[in-house]
């Protein structure tokens, strides 16, 4: 899959896709894109992004930010966290109106929610025992809050930011239908100011994750960035992914040149880092024709009773 936003709106550019010149002939399973928490659904939701991405018979990756600009006017407590709101119930007619949208899709859809919930940069950040108490209660609400609109077509990944974090922040094995994990090497930007092997990055999420229920791991941010070997970077990744990693069964490919989230310490004097530069060989190899089943793009209506084993059979548990 991938992720490839024109400009920094959070969106994938699906024209901008086909013009490149590395990827246009690929088939993409997936298509990422980042959606914040609007008080006005209609206003920022993408309804003829995630329409044409069916259409191209892919499935849409929402990754599901909290940000509460739109609620500042509601929030009767500015030092409540996010977390207190929703197990309160205050975000509840929100987050209907929410499941009823993808819902209504009738096509299963991955939702990332609260992604990166243990990183600092983000509002949503909490830690310590009671932190991790808040943000597992507040996972399970809004899980159930989708389960009663029965939006059993929404795939939930789960995506912790350090590895170290997964075990304590884990909401449980009937919440999580699949875990994310973001690689990202920052080349010259790490705190050594050199590459980290995919191997290096990945391997301590590889660990901890075999100690919890088997779940499909989703590499849901992948890439390196252009001033460090990208090209063998990417492909030394892509082979540990296929030799050593078997619970990767899908892969989000990060192709953007307006990312502005910087690394803690690294150089902020250029506006966005650039993601982008990739060796045509190594996109060949990132996004091999590897379809979905036609079936998937029936409509759900028929099959009330297929299990999340099914459904995840039905994405396609090969590396995208």
């Amino acid at each position: 899959g991938i992720f490839a936003p024109k400009d920094d709106n959070g969106l994938t550019s699906l024209n901008d896709l086909e013009k490149n010149i590395h990827i246009n002939d690929s088939k993409f399973d997936l298509i990422s894109l980042y959606l914040s928490w609007n008080k006005d659904i209609e206003k920022n939701y993408p309804q003829n992004l995630i329409d044409s991405i069916y259409q191209k018979e892919a499935l849409p990756v929402i990754t599901w930010e909290p940000w509460l600009n739109s609620f500042e006017n509601d929030l009767v407590d500015e030092d409540k966290h996010i977390y207190e709101y929703i197990n309160t119930g205050f975000f509840d007619d929100y987050l209907k109106s929410f499941a009823k949208k993808l819902k209504a899709l009738d096509k299963p859809i991955f939702l990332r929610f609260a992604h990166e919930f243990d990183n600092p940069f983000y509002p949503w950040y909490v830690t310590g025992k009671e932190g991790e108490t808040k943000f597992k209660q507040a996972w399970i609400h809004v899980y159930e809050v989708f389960k009663n609109q029965n939006a059993d077509n929404v795939i939930w990944i789960w995506n912790p930011w350090k590895p170290n974090n997964i075990k304590s922040f884990y909401p449980g094995k009937e919440y999580v239908d699949w875990v994310g994990v973001n690689i990202l090497n920052y080349g010259l930007l790490n705190k050594n100011k050199k590459n980290i092997s995919f191997e290096s990055l990945y391997r301590p999420f590889h660990e901890v994750l075999n100690d919890l229920p088997a779940t499909p791991v989703i590499i849901s941010e992948l890439g390196s960035l252009s001033n460090n070997s990208t090209e063998n970077w990417l492909d030394n990744a892509i082979s540990r992914i296929e030799t050593d990693f078997k619970e990767i069964k899908s892969i989000i490919y990060f192709h953007s040149k307006v990312d502005d989230n910087f690394p803690e310490g690294g150089d902020s004097s250029n506006e966005y880092l650039n993601w982008i530069v990739a060796s045509e060989q190594s996109t060949k190899k990132l996004f091999q024709d590897k379809k979905v089943p036609k079936y998937v793009f029936n409509s759900l209506n028929d099959k009330k009773s297929v299990d999340l084993e099914n459904k995840q059979h039905a994405i396609g548990l090969k590396n995208v």
